[in-house]
């Protein structure tokens, strides 16, 4: 349990951070600096996505 409720907690700051990431490069006028910043926000989802799938993959083993 505790290790789901650890996947959850980097779930959420990588989510948080994608969005940092994200509202910064928007603010951003040179274009190569915003497609780097765009890039590294959707590589921190990426992430989080993956995580998602090992919760719920966890969370399969825990009930079966």
């Amino acid at each position: 349990m505790a290790d789901n409720q650890n996947i959850a907690a980097k779930i959420k700051w990588f989510r948080g951070r994608a969005e940092e990431v994200r509202v910064t490069a928007e603010g951003m006028n040179n274009p190569l600096a915003r497609g780097a910043m765009l890039q590294m926000s959707q590589t921190y989802e990426r992430l989080a996505e993956s995580l998602e799938l090992v919760l719920e993959r966890q969370k399969r083993n825990d009930v079966g």
